[in-house]
C-alpha cells in the first residue's frame, strides 16, 4: 500500500505487513546504538 496520503486512509482500515512483530524498546535501543557507532569516527 505504498503511496497513500493520510487523507486517503479511513478509520478502522487494516494493512497486511511482512513483519509480524512489534518493535520493542530494546529493538530501538540496539538500532540506535548501532547507528551511533557507525557515525562515530575512529
Amino acid at each position: 500500500m505504498a503511496g497513500l496520503y493520510f487523507e486517503q486512509c479511513s478509520v478502522g482500515r487494516t494493512f497486511a505487513h511482512e513483519i509480524r512483530r512489534t518493535v520493542t524498546d530494546m529493538d530501538n535501543i540496539l538500532f540506535s546504538r548501532a547507528a551511533l557507532m557507525m557515525r562515530r569516527p575512529q
